[in-house]
């Protein structure tokens, strides 16, 4: 059996990992992935996205739109009330496509 002793003052990690920001590399990757979700979730669903992206305060976000009005948004940063996916694109199917609404 081992112990496991904690030197470290954790009020003072999670101080310090409040304050700092991920890079921007990171945060690219974190968005890269999300679309890639999002992505995956709506080509099931038929709908085929037109993407925009945008950055705010180091948080990165990218709206995919479909010629159906349909949308997915996806955030690195989501609001304390809102996802980091979502949107009616990943919900509902294309009425475009016949065959698979």
């Amino acid at each position: 059996m081992y112990t496991v002793v904690w030197e470290t003052n954790i009020a003072a990690v999670l101080e310090t990992a409040i304050r700092e920001k991920p890079t921007r590399e990171a945060t690219e990757l974190e968005l890269t992935r999300l679309m890639t979700i999002a992505v995956d979730a709506a080509t099931k669903r038929g709908h085929a996205l037109l993407w925009e992206s945008w950055t705010n305060d180091g948080a990165w976000a990218s709206r995919g739109t479909c010629e159906c009005g349909a949308w997915v948004q996806c955030e690195t940063r989501p609001a304390p009330n809102s996802i980091d996916i979502g949107g009616p694109a990943v919900a509902v199917g294309c009425p475009l496509r016949k065959d698979l609404s």
